[in-house]
């Protein structure tokens, strides 16, 4: 596990360094790639560098201007003649590592702070083992700028990915080393597994990885399925055991089940009779079953808590809390299981997640409510007007006066506003107390806005988070997330960005089988359709192939089992265009028949998606 885990990090780091144009980030890798090479044993160190031109490599950095790259790369030559002398003695010779070095050691204007040890050497390398003294003195003296590990052991034995510094590894590598690190090691193999799939395709099955990890499995009911959401997480949310789901009278079992569940879940979460979130009142467009007649809350921004004011009803506050502790736990057990929830949360809504509330200022506002926002700021620069004046010593008494008077918004003053201390769009929350009956006037102006700000994005729904937080840790600590930004968290949790699909990248991620090649007409016809589908019909169509409405980080090319096309197959006196295409959810199946038309293939598609919505009956 750890090897394939070095062996990836390792390329994504050359990659990165070799496509940066960017002095700070080619530093940051070049020390990371050091790092691996130094503490690597031999084996390992083979096995990692045989698909890179490193030699080459050395020979190109050592010509660099850049101090810091040259430094790198005699650094690194010194390790790799010390752990594989026979390899690279012979690939330095033959690459032109070896007449750089002795370019180097011969020039006298490689370095101008420190120079001169870089002139002591023999210019050579006397042996295989080491390169030689006048540029090991060289790397010496620079080596403090680069953080060299070889010669900085002793103060940091490992790669420093903690959150108090700048992150430098791709989203997809600290995902990965977040599942390494976070859980069990049978789920972190299952990860490294699911990423790499390439690790079990070998021959002999004592060289396979064989993560055992438990699976539970239960049956709920589609028409009280968030009751009995509750009730599964109350159960196995913070069991280590993999959940499986399974619908009452329904045949799907697995991974597709499972998948849907999460996004059927979600989207319960997001009804508009549980009073969590912030937003207006919509129906779906492709209502079924329960979900006929039935409001949602939507937010364009993401969703937040709605906020509690100083008079709400403690059952009400109970219940509230109690679906947000609710969702911490389902949040934390999907990330745990490698699923995918379907919430649109906003970026305020993360920032409470990795503790940052305190970091909420008025721009935030514009992630929750950008009309409130927008009047916010217009008010906040006239706070910043006042102040200026108030410090203009040439001022007299009346002038200011005055002045101050003719600070409007919108060609109002702010008493002509009608503004009292409530949160804007919820009169029943006062800012302080009996504020509603305190007008808001060019005087009091600053507190009012101090006092929405933190109570829109603090203390109005600090017990909301508190409940959530404590039903997340139930099942993993939240400090794991901390590799993290706020904006990645969206990803982590569900999936990938809604982007156009291209016929191209369909065509390099799906794979046909068992009737159909890429040169099939039925192929052809579904990647148009499909690069051709809006948001809507592509979360229709995923959700009806692999149980969720959205792909994992990556698109189609994360998706595992990858999307498999085959030919459904019929009696000779059938005709292919009476039928309906179905679904295998477990492996991410289609058996699509070989439809005469790209039009009867569109049309057939579209209602079997959203006929084969919340059923397995199709599959």
């Amino acid at each position: 596990m750890a090897k394939s885990f070095i062996k990836t990090l390792f390329g994504v780091l050359y990659e990165v360094y070799s496509s940066s144009a960017g002095p700070a980030v080619r530093h940051k890798c070049l020390r990371a790639i050091l790092r691996i090479i130094y503490f690597a044993d031999a084996e390992l160190l083979k096995d990692v560098l045989k698909n890179h031109a490193v030699s080459s490599h050395i020979a190109s950095m050592l010509s660099s201007q850049d101090l810091k790259i040259v430094v790198g790369a005699l650094q690194m030559a010194e390790i790799l003649m010390q752990k594989l002398p026979d390899i690279f003695s012979v690939y330095f010779r033959r690459e032109g590592v070896m007449h750089q070095v002795k370019h180097l050691a011969e020039s006298e204007s490689l370095l101008t702070s420190p120079p001169k040890a870089c002139t002591n050497g023999s210019g050579s390398m006397g042996s295989t083992t080491s390169v030689s003294s006048g540029t090991a003195t060289a790397a010496t003296h620079a080596a403090a700028d680069l953080g060299s590990p070889s010669l900085q052991h002793s103060r940091d034995d490992s790669l420093d990915l903690s959150p108090q510094g700048p992150f430098f590894f791709p989203f997809d590598t600290r995902q990965m080393l977040f599942y390494v690190t976070a859980f069990d090691r049978d789920r972190a193999m299952q990860r490294l597994l699911d990423t790499n799939p390439e690790i079990n395709q070998s021959d002999s099955q004592d060289s396979r990885v064989a993560p055992r990890l438990d699976r539970k499995k239960r049956t709920v009911n589609r028409e009280e399925l968030l009751k009995q959401a509750e009730s599964v997480m109350q159960d196995l949310g913070s069991s280590r055991a993999m959940l499986e789901i399974q619908y009452e009278n329904e045949v799907g079992t697995g991974l597709g089940p499972t998948l849907e569940f999460y996004a059927l879940v979600s989207q319960e979460l997001q009804r508009a009779d549980l009073g969590l979130w912030r937003g207006e009142e919509v129906t779906l467009s492709n209502p079924k079953g329960s979900q006929e007649g039935t409001k949602y809350i939507q937010n364009l921004q993401g969703l937040f808590a709605l906020p509690f004011g100083r008079t709400a009803k403690p059952a009400h506050i109970a219940k509230v809390k109690m679906k947000f502790r609710f969702l911490g736990k389902l949040m934390a057990k999907a990330i745990m299981d490698f699923r995918l929830v379907d919430l649109p949360l906003g970026l305020p809504f993360y920032k409470w997640m990795l503790r940052q509330e305190t970091s909420l200022t008025s721009h935030d506002l514009f992630d929750i409510d950008p009309v409130v926002a927008r009047s916010v700021y217009h008010l906040e620069d006239i706070v910043r007007q006042k102040k200026r004046l108030e410090q203009d010593k040439s001022q007299t008494k009346e002038s200011l006066q005055y002045a101050l008077e003719t600070l409007t918004m919108n060609g109002c003053s702010v008493e002509d506003l009608g503004l009292d201390f409530t949160l804007p769009g919820f009169p029943n929350i006062e800012l302080k107390k009996g504020g509603k009956d305190i007008p808001v006037t060019i005087h009091n102006l600053e507190e009012y806005l101090r006092l929405v700000i933190f109570w829109a994005l603090n203390e109005g729904v600090s017990r909301q988070f508190d409940s959530f937080r404590d039903g997340f840790e139930s099942v993993f600590p939240l400090s794991h997330l901390q590799y993290f930004y706020p904006e990645e968290l969206d990803q982590l949790l569900c999936g990938s960005k809604a982007d156009t699909w291209d016929a191209k990248t369909l065509m390099e991620c799906c794979r046909p089988d068992h009737g159909y090649t890429h040169d099939s007409r039925a192929v052809k016809f579904l990647f148009e359709i499909l690069s051709s589908f809006d948001n809507e019909q592509q979360r229709l169509f995923l959700q009806f192939v692999t149980g969720s409405p959205r792909l994992p980080v990556g698109g189609f090319r994360s998706l595992n089992p990858p999307l498999t096309i085959v030919r459904k197959t019929f009696e000779s006196t059938e005709n292919p265009d009476d039928f309906l295409p179905s679904v295998m959810t477990c492996v991410n199946y289609l058996k699509l028949p070989d439809y005469s038309s790209i039009e009867i293939m569109r049309e057939k598609l579209l209602i079997a998606a959203r006929e084969g919505q919340q059923s397995f009956h199709l599959s």
